[in-house]
């Protein structure tokens, strides 16, 4: 994207011209790992340490599938925090892999809080309820957003700028 010019606002762009990662796919990282952040306020807790966890997650089985749910997209934030490294290493289709990453992260997730509506019979559940809302929309992010396809054809596509010699100017 680079080669045809400038298509976001000037702050979406770092000092070599690549686009930076949207803000909103940090948040989105965060939706696929909330099971793993739940995990961690709740070891915190010196009191109940299962309190926290039973809110979210009543049944210990849906706790264990969104942790391994969560993983595709801590992946994808591995890859997108790494982007240099996967850019030396000349890895560049793993930019193309970002999107995919998350939304099998956020389809597993919709798919665990639709079987755990059916657990509880489509009762309605705050917890429940909320998160489908969340991950729908954190789906409707990744299908629809410009800026995040923009990032990941940017980076798979980017030539490093070739360096003129200065000695060769000074005569």
């Amino acid at each position: 994207m680079a080669e045809s010019g400038i298509i976001l606002p000037i702050q979406c762009y770092d000092e070599l011209g690549r686009i930076k990662p949207p803000s909103l796919l940090w948040l989105i990282v965060l939706l696929c790992a909330k099971a793993y952040f739940i995990l961690i306020v709740s070891l915190s807790n010196f009191q109940d340490r299962s309190l926290l966890l039973s809110v979210f997650y009543p049944d210990t089985r849906d706790f264990y599938l969104n942790l391994v749910l969560g993983i595709p997209g801590v992946v994808a934030a591995l890859m997108v925090s790494f982007r240099e490294t996967w850019l030396k290493l000349n890895w560049r289709f793993m930019f193309s892999l970002v999107k995919p990453m998350l939304l099998l992260s956020l389809f597993g997730d919709l798919a665990l809080h639709i079987m755990m509506a059916m657990d509880v019979h489509w009762r309605f559940v705050w917890s429940i309820a909320l998160s489908i809302v969340v991950v729908v929309l954190g789906i409707m992010y990744c299908l629809r957003s410009k800026r995040l396809a923009y990032f990941s054809e940017d980076w798979r596509t980017f030539e490093e700028p070739v360096m003129e010699d200065k000695a060769s100017d000074i005569k």
